[in-house]
């Protein structure tokens, strides 16, 4: 409600302070908010990427919120506060929780055929960057045979 100003005025302290509440009460979403305010920095919140990686930890664990666990496996990617070799498996973990967006990432980590795998994942988990990307791979033979059919369907189905 405070963060968006739904029903009441916006007051982004309000939100982080309810969103603290609810965590310590044990809801991830809550976690999962509290990362995004610190990882994007919102209003009156300083940004802090060590702080939204904790958030996110918090929220993803036991295959809690997949978003939380593509969110970690970004910053990792980028090295925002963290190491970049750890995206991969975030991004696994995500994709293993039918997230297609992680798929997607995980195919642009790959250099090798397990990159055509992924995108087919990620195109079937209803991801359209995941379904162009597929197309890609099909139509130039990156790590499989050239199939310009299949690249056509994946370029349809983006």
């Amino acid at each position: 409600m405070y963060r968006n100003g739904f029903g009441v005025e916006k007051d982004i302290q309000k939100a982080v302070e309810s969103f603290e509440i609810a965590k310590d009460q044990g809801e991830l979403l809550a976690s999962f908010h509290l990362g995004t305010a610190y990882e994007m920095g919102d209003t009156g919140i300083p940004k802090d990427p060590i702080k939204a990686a904790k958030y996110y930890e918090q929220a993803a664990q036991d295959g809690g919120i997949a978003a939380a666990t593509v969110n970690l496996g970004v910053m990792y990617e980028h090295g925002n506060g963290y190491e970049h070799t750890k995206a991969f498996e975030f991004y696994e973990r995500a994709a293993r929780q039918k997230h297609g967006a992680a798929a997607c990432r995980l195919g642009f980590l790959s250099s090798k055929g397990l990159g055509a795998e992924l995108y087919q994942k990620s195109a079937a988990f209803g991801d359209a960057v995941g379904a162009f990307n597929c197309g890609l791979v099909f139509e130039n033979g990156q790590g499989v045979p050239v199939n310009l059919f299949k690249a056509r369907d994946y370029y349809t189905m983006a």
